[in-house]
């Protein structure tokens, strides 16, 4: 009987011990399975740090609001098992910097950690270095008292030792933190997501580039918005850019690796989506994400695009040689291949066209020229990311001339081919993001032998990008 009690004990021990053990595997563990059996995931750490009330600088109004809102999104909607919070006067260099290295104390080698910041930031122009402001620095610009530096904040990331780490910041001159990547845009699926999350990530979404941002964000608006409303299962930080950039016009938000701290190419932060969270009503009906291209391929950010343009102008007179002509007309095409950096495009390409000037005054000798131009351009866009730029352009190459010479006695036509180069300036406006119209003025040199004719062009330019 005794024996019969026991084996019945043992047996309860058994079946308690493996309910325990079930509880402790279920969560985002058990959640995550689908991505691998292989692939672990570990705990999810959230860290946030919102100040608006500065003791030197100007008090800020949003940044505490923005990130309790974004934390009670994230833990209620995703799975996160431990949350640290830093709040205006707590949220000193030194707390920030103790923070970071509890962080490397805590977690371990397969946990993610998010890391959310709003409040000033500010980019020492003469060291290119960019600053986290804490509430107790100091505003002596060469002095830079309890200024929190980017590179030391990498530092502080590099040493935590989570597979995966995001950094989304809010704050002014954010961009100084990202080293940009060029990447394929991902297909949503299982593998897509199996071959991101088992690479290590560090990566950082920035409220705009070495700009100032607005103390209302739009970008934690948007941001916002995107959490409440995402029912998928799986949401990384490329599809969250993708996703919140769309909604932004006063900045633009930048998603890139931190360099120097051990990212791999290809891998990403993963937030999980709470079993519960993907059937509930969220506020505009639910949203689907998908992974868009990476921030240096999108159009006008960064990268490479096409353009074409049509330019339409009128000749104006300067002075040559011959007896002074009357106003021509001059049209083109262009095609442009363009590089787009922080500092402006470059762009380099071909163009066509129609140029016609001519002579009719009544003199012993008159002419006109009706030409095909096929030239080389060459040309520079600045601040491409604006709605207002201004850009220079050069265009040198050979014209194919049909030339009709008069006197009184005689007509003569010939066909020669001379070089020609056209320097231009212009003022420009974008529209509807991949239309832009200008307004220009250009000189035009055409080599006749000794004889030159020269004008001045003044028109207009409309160009769509690829």
């Amino acid at each position: 009987m005794r024996r019969t009690i026991n084996i019945i004990l043992v047996f309860i021990l058994l079946v308690l011990a493996g309910r325990s053990f079930a509880d402790e595997t279920r969560g985002v563990s058990t959640y995550a399975e689908g991505l691998g059996p292989n692939l672990k995931v570990g705990k999810q750490y959230l860290m946030v740090i919102g100040i608006n009330e500065y003791q030197y600088w100007l008090p800020l109004h949003s940044p505490v609001k923005d990130v309790r809102e974004i934390r009670d999104i994230l833990v209620s909607r995703y799975y996160i098992d431990k949350v640290f919070e830093l709040y205006d006067h707590e949220a000193t260099k030194a707390n920030i910097i103790k923070l970071f290295v509890k962080l490397q104390e805590k977690v371990q080698i397969h946990d993610s950690v998010l890391i959310v910041y709003s409040g000033h930031g500010h980019l020492d122009e003469n060291s290119n270095t960019g600053f986290w402001i804490p509430v107790n620095a100091g505003t002596d610009i060469y002095e830079q008292h309890n200024w929190l530096p980017h590179t030391q904040l990498k530092g502080l990331i590099s040493n935590i030792k989570a597979s995966h780490v995001c950094v989304i910041s809010d704050s002014c001159f954010a961009g100084d933190l990202i080293y940009n990547t060029r990447s394929i845009p991902a297909n949503i699926d299982a593998e897509y997501f199996k071959r991101s999350y088992s690479r290590v990530s560090r990566q950082v979404l920035t409220s705009g580039a070495t700009e100032a941002v607005p103390d209302e964000s739009e970008f934690a608006k948007q941001l916002k918005s995107i959490l409440r409303r995402n029912q998928d299962r799986y949401l990384d930080a490329l599809m969250l850019y993708n996703e919140v950039r769309l909604g932004v016009e006063s900045s633009i938000p930048l998603l890139g690796a931190l360099g120097g701290t051990g990212h791999q190419e290809g891998a990403s932060f993963l937030l999980f989506l709470r079993e519960e969270a993907q059937e509930e009503p969220t506020p505009f009906g639910p949203i689907h994400l998908q992974p868009g291209p990476s921030p240096a391929a999108v159009e006008e950010e960064a990268g490479r695009y096409l353009t074409t343009a049509l330019v339409a102008g009128c000749i104006f007179p300067v002075a040559h040689m011959n007896p002074a002509m009357n106003l021509g007309t001059n049209l083109r095409t262009q095609l442009h291949l363009n590089r787009t950096t922080d500092s402006g495009t470059v762009g380099f390409g071909l163009s066509t066209g129609y140029t016609n000037v001519y002579n009719n005054r009544e003199a012993v000798e008159s002419y006109t020229i009706n030409a095909i131009p096929l030239a080389l351009n060459m040309r520079y866009i600045s601040v491409p990311r604006t709605r207002l730029f201004w850009y220079a352009d050069l265009s040198c190459g050979g014209m194919l001339n049909f030339i009709r010479l008069e006197d009184i006695t005689t007509k003569e036509h010939l066909i020669a081919a001379k070089p020609f180069l056209s320097p231009t300036l212009g003022l420009g406006r974008r529209f509807f993001d991949r239309w832009t119209l200008a307004a220009y003025g250009s000189y035009l040199l055409i080599l006749f032998d000794n004889n030159p004719l020269t004008g001045i062009v003044a028109g207009a330019r409309v160009e769509y990008a690829f």
